[in-house]
């Protein structure tokens, strides 16, 4: 169902809705995914700026987010995780580490120029 690429996975829409426009953009030139895996008693999101949207028939996600205290995943494209964030400031900062480890230390300033 997902392409080996980079993935953002929440178990809720606001996280994701909430980050810059700059990591959204970042996220694109990446070519990764999002996705919001639900669980099954939760009302669908509206959402926008290609975010897909699961339902979680079993609650795995959910509690092993809840376990690790995060609202979001970074999954790399060999499905290991890169790293957790507890809300969009540090899922943000996480975007902005994996466009330092593909790009190179100087993609920020490439893109500013």
């Amino acid at each position: 169902m997902l392409q080996p690429r980079f993935l953002i996975v929440t178990a809720t829409a606001e996280t994701q809705g909430s980050m810059t426009l700059g990591a959204r953009a970042t996220w694109r030139r990446l070519g990764g995914e999002r996705l919001v895996l639900r669980q099954q008693d939760q009302p669908a999101h509206q959402l926008a700026d290609g975010v897909r949207e699961l339902v979680e028939t079993d609650g795995l996600f959910a509690d092993w987010a809840k376990r690790h205290g995060c609202a979001a995943a970074v999954v790399r494209p060999d499905r290991y995780v890169f790293g957790l964030a507890r809300d969009a400031i540090e899922l943000d900062r996480l975007v902005a580490d994996v466009e330092r480890q593909v790009f190179g230390s100087d993609a920020n300033a490439e893109a500013r120029s």
